[in-house]
């Protein structure tokens, strides 16, 4: 398999920095621009020297495992409770803490590696600076998003960034799917304090144990996601647990998992939820790396998160291709106000500055709720049009606007109102007919309020439509 333009091109401005003695540099690459496949070429152009691949968990060290086989480069597994003959090794794929442990008991006194890989270099930031500090090596740190929870800085270890891709650019390519992303309702999270740089986890727990909370989350995946395979990231175990049980008892096929339900129930989960034998798998802060479900077809986030970096991990386990089951966008309902907070999964950051959301404000469609850049004039989930003036919120502009609302012709019905839509057209047609006010971005217009008490005289659980 030839490599992707992009990834020839991040190997070529690596090797220039090395070429001119910059010797410890980090690649930011997003999910689906193949990272794993960066490092494995470097380690193939390493030549005859000695390389230290680092992985953090598990899973990472399995998935790289199978690349490196895959590309035929002889390796050595280094992992806890293992301990290889180093003799002779040219490329050694170690877990990180098990590499810090050795270090002090003598273990690689003989074997030096002049040559280091650290895949997702955010984490274990400790154990990183342990191996530059003994190997004093040329590094390559590897991250879709390297920015750390507690804020440190990962310059100080790896001064130099070459960046890969934009998201926008692999979606335009078709290497990665369009994301919409819907703004839910949400608790009340105004008293949880912000510490290490993430909510506490206690006091977000309990605000999303509330049941009013809970059915909002039901009726959002009725709405927005029923029929696509969901992953659900929670605030906490126990929320999560109840959240599962509270999507059986409404017929779903849920299924909540832990960093306790062992590694065979885990996969077992992943794998009932690829196969489409689960509908929901609720976790907390369990899927975020490492794990690759291409077919999830919607990330549902019945939490908040102050951490840029865990809000993109979450996301980005539904964002890659699956053309196999048909699947033509990934669906992010979010009941946290984290796209609102952190900006879209797909938005343009500056990495040089942690991350930075560089481009205009978010506003919600008044139709289909989907959040989009407040430049953009058609929403991209429902194709709305809206008739904006630079600077000037529609809701403002129309609400006094009699003209504009006879100019403006009956408007399709939307996602929230199709179990009225007899109301929905009716009005609307009286609307345009009369110039009756344009409805405010809180939605308390003439065809909005009318259909709104029409859905409370509806009365009961009727399903949407």
């Amino acid at each position: 398999m030839a490599d992707y333009p992009h990834q020839r091109d991040i190997i070529r401005q690596v090797e220039k920095l090395f070429a001119n003695n910059r010797k410890r540099v980090l690649i930011q690459a997003p999910t689906g621009s193949g990272k794993t496949r960066i490092a494995l070429r470097l380690t193939e152009r390493a030549g005859s020297r000695r390389v230290i691949y680092v992985v953090p968990s598990t899973e990472i060290l399995n998935q790289t495992h199978a690349g490196l086989k895959r590309n035929k480069i002889d390796h050595t597994i280094l992992s806890g409770g293992k301990s290889p003959t180093l003799r002779g090794v040219r490329t050694l794929l170690a877990m990180s803490q098990t590499v810090a442990r050795r270090i002090p008991q003598g273990y690689f006194d003989r074997w030096r590696p002049e040559f280091a890989i650290l895949d997702e270099v955010h984490k274990l930031l400790k154990q990183h600076w342990t191996l530059a500090d003994t190997f004093k090596c040329p590094l390559v740190g590897l991250s879709a998003t390297p920015i750390r929870h507690d804020g440190q800085d990962l310059s100080a270890l790896l001064p130099d960034m070459v960046q890969g891709p934009p998201i926008r650019e692999l979606v335009r390519q078709k290497r990665l799917v369009p994301t919409i992303c819907y703004a839910a309702p949400m608790p009340d999270i105004s008293h949880v304090r912000v510490r290490a740089g993430e909510f506490e986890r206690e006091k977000l727990e309990k605000a999303y144990l509330d049941p009013d909370v809970v059915r909002h989350v039901l009726t959002h995946w009725h709405m927005r996601a029923e029929g696509r395979r969901t992953l659900v990231f929670c605030a906490g175990v126990r929320a999560s647990q109840e959240l599962a049980a509270a999507f059986r008892d409404d017929g779903v096929r849920a299924l909540h998992v832990d960093a306790k339900s062992g590694k065979q129930v885990r996969e077992k989960a992943l794998a009932d939820l690829a196969a489409h034998r689960l509908d929901v798998v609720t976790n907390c802060n369990l899927f975020t790396e490492g794990v690759d479900v291409v077919e999830v077809q919607a990330i549902q986030l019945a939490m908040a998160t102050a951490s840029m970096a865990r809000f993109m991990q979450s996301v980005g386990r539904g964002m890659r291709l699956a053309n196999h089951i048909g699947k033509q966008k990934l669906t992010v309902i979010d009941h946290g106000g984290n796209v609102e907070r952190h900006g879209p999964p797909d938005a343009m950051r500056n990495w040089q500055a942690m991350g930075a959301y560089n481009d205009s404000d978010l506003i919600a469609c008044r139709f289909c709720k989907g959040l989009h850049e407040a430049s953009q004039s058609k929403c991209p989930s429902c194709g709305f049009v809206s008739r904006r003036v630079a600077g000037v919120s529609v809701g403002a502009k129309m609400r006094s606007n009699k003209a504009l609302s006879r100019r403006t012709p009956p408007r399709p019905c939307p996602i929230w109102a199709i179990m009225v839509r007899r109301t929905w057209v009716k009005t609307e047609k009286e609307r345009y007919r009369h110039g009756y006010r344009l409805p405010s971005d809180e939605c308390v217009g003439y065809t909005e309020s009318r259909c709104r008490r029409a859905i409370q005289g509806a009365g009961g659980r009727k399903r949407w439509g």
